[in-house]
């Protein structure tokens, strides 16, 4: 699958470029992962679905039901995607997503409107909650031997106080070289922190893990380290809508990669159709969906090199023009809360909502 493909390449001798991930992508029979990733054809924005709910049915092109076309986690906050073909729900996400948090050496969080250059931090593990994971970007790696045991360490992410693992300096000096250094001032960092991490001699980045724990509750409440809420759904037909207008403004077309949703579904018969459901069930999973998503800058970050898009060329831009809700802000994409977790999600499944 397209996961096994990526993960194989990504774990090579040497370091993948774009086109070995691309044909990598291709060879896994999965062109739906390739399209997250690659600005959609204009007749299908998800791509020909091939990817298998089970092992003797392929779902078809033409389906007339809503389809769940991609499945995303993304193992480190505000870093690469990690395509799936089949993932257990658990009440924080994904099981896997976002279990990592990049922070400065305060544990102040960082994410992509920090550090654009977060998205090119490629992670992969081996299952869900892993004894390691491999982190990549551009031509440097490194194998995470993760720490569950160690000491807590200090940690906010949105107001919120943390306990987490740090997964030590080696992986914080591997950040450094990755990322450069961190902004000043920006997202809870401040010069007297900064000073204190320099006559440390500590790197400026730590890596903190969120080990799992059935016997307490879910981390903020549900959320996790994710930003609001564990799971984020968004439908082909937005996308499709969102780059109808950015065409009628000489502008290119983007990716669903951009809007980092977990949940890719198609055949919903309208754009933001997912905008009216108050519940989705994919497969047997059972869903609350709990609002929009307000969306921040990131969809203005290209997902694969990094780069941030000028204000006036980028989505946001766009986005603004025809999503902005009076005291809500500009909204693409619904969040959902779990109501049955520990049920499996595969790619193919079938989407129904109310």
């Amino acid at each position: 699958n397209c996961e096994v493909a990526l993960l194989n390449v990504m774990n090579g001798p040497r370091t993948p470029g774009l086109a070995t991930l691309l044909v990598a992508i291709l060879a896994s029979g999965a062109p739906n992962a390739l399209a997250f990733f690659i600005v959609p054809a204009p007749q299908r924005i998800g791509g020909t679905p091939s990817c298998r709910r089970d092992r003797n049915v392929l779902f078809a092109a033409d389906d007339s039901v809503i389809r769940l076309t991609s499945l995303i986690r993304y193992p480190v906050k505000s870093g690469g995607a990690e395509l799936l073909t089949e993932a257990i729900m658990t009440p924080e996400g994904v099981a896997g997503d976002r279990r990592f948090m990049v922070t400065r050496h305060d544990g102040s969080y960082l994410t992509q409107r920090e550090i654009p250059r977060l998205a090119t931090l490629e992670a992969g593990t081996d299952e869900a909650d892993s004894n390691s994971l491999l982190l990549r970007s551009g031509g440097s790696s490194i194998t995470v031997n993760v720490q569950r045991l160690s000491s807590l360490t200090d940690a906010s992410l949105f107001g919120a106080s943390l306990q987490l693992v740090d997964q030590g300096e080696d992986v914080g000096r591997w950040l450094a070289d990755a990322l450069g250094p961190p902004p000043i001032g920006v997202g809870g960092g401040n010069v007297i922190s900064m000073l204190q991490q320099t006559l440390q001699g500590a790197p400026p980045y730590r890596l903190l893990h969120a080990p799992r724990n059935e016997e307490s509750p879910p981390l903020r409440n549900g959320a996790g380290l994710s930003d609001q809420a564990p799971y984020l759904l968004i439908s082909e037909e937005s996308l499709a809508a969102l780059n109808e207008k950015r065409a009628g403004e000489d502008l290119p077309p983007v990716p669903m990669s951009r809007f980092r949703p977990n949940f890719v579904v198609s055949n919903c018969g309208e754009a933001h159709a997912e905008d009216g459901w108050s519940t989705v069930t994919i497969g047997d999973s059972k869903f609350r969906v709990i609002g929009p998503c307000p969306r921040c800058t990131v969809p203005d970050v290209e997902q694969i090199s990094g780069e941030r898009d000028t204000a006036r060329d980028g989505p946001m831009a766009t986005l603004k023009g025809y999503r902005a809700k009076p005291g809500r802000g500009v909204l693409f994409g619904v969040y959902l809360m779990p109501l049955n977790p520990g049920s499996t999600v595969r790619v193919g499944d079938q989407v129904e909502t109310e």
